[in-house]
């Protein structure tokens, strides 16, 4: 960890280092020179002083989604209006990153079960997987991050959650996956969003390269590389 002290910083002790100069100028060094040191030891000792995180990840329940704003129409709508109709019937699961100051909803994601031929897995990875018609993974149906919270990294704090919540879940997957056509019924809406999971390493579906997946082993080695 490196931790920088700026000026700005220092100014702040400027004037109380002044005061206590004016009757013990050799106390006036030491006030202003200790907080300096400890703050720069926390280099040294980053676990001594862990970070509260900024975000945390729950399941959907009565969490404010009216003002819940992506810059996706369909996405805002889906969230608004749908998710908890999807949840409701078990179609899907949802969660939630909820900013821990504010409480307020920084994005979602929802998983639902699913397969994929096994003729659209590249032959390298199909030939090692058994002669089943079809390969079990866990669908990212949709996913969305609150523009207030753009440049925050949340797309890939959602992304990393939902691979860790699929490596806990008691049932088998072999990966996980995300459609980014425009017409599936459940899909990452756009280029911009397929761009988004190669950059996590999915690779694209043979006969689909708009529909991506990700093998578990991969994804938990992104989670905790």
């Amino acid at each position: 960890m490196r931790v920088v002290i700026t000026a700005a910083a220092k100014a702040d002790l400027l004037p109380i280092r002044r005061t206590i100069g004016a009757d013990n100028p050799s106390r006036a060094v030491s006030f202003f020179e200790k907080p300096l040191d400890r703050c720069l030891a926390l280099a040294d000792t980053p676990k001594a002083y862990p970070l509260v995180p900024r975000f945390v990840s729950e399941a959907l329940a009565k969490h404010e989604r009216a003002d819940f704003l992506s810059g996706n129409d369909r996405v805002d709508l889906y969230f608004r209006e749908t998710v908890s109709q999807d949840v409701k019937r078990k179609y899907a699961a949802c969660y939630v990153l909820i900013e821990r100051s504010t409480g307020k909803v920084a994005g979602f994601y929802t998983l639902s079960a699913h397969s994929i031929p096994l003729n659209d897995v590249a032959p390298e990875l199909a030939k090692k997987l058994p002669r089943y018609p079809s390969v079990p993974v866990v669908l990212i149906g949709w996913m969305g991050r609150d523009l207030a919270f753009r440049g925050a990294g949340v797309g890939s704090l959602l992304l990393y959650d939902a691979i860790s919540r699929v490596a806990k879940a008691p049932v088998g997957a072999y990966a996980i996956c995300a459609d980014a056509v425009a017409d599936a019924v459940a899909d990452a809406i756009d280029e911009l969003a397929a761009a988004f999971y190669r950059d996590h390493q999915f690779q694209p579906l043979v006969s689909r390269p708009q529909s991506l997946f990700l093998p578990m082993k991969t994804a938990l080695a992104l989670v905790s590389g």
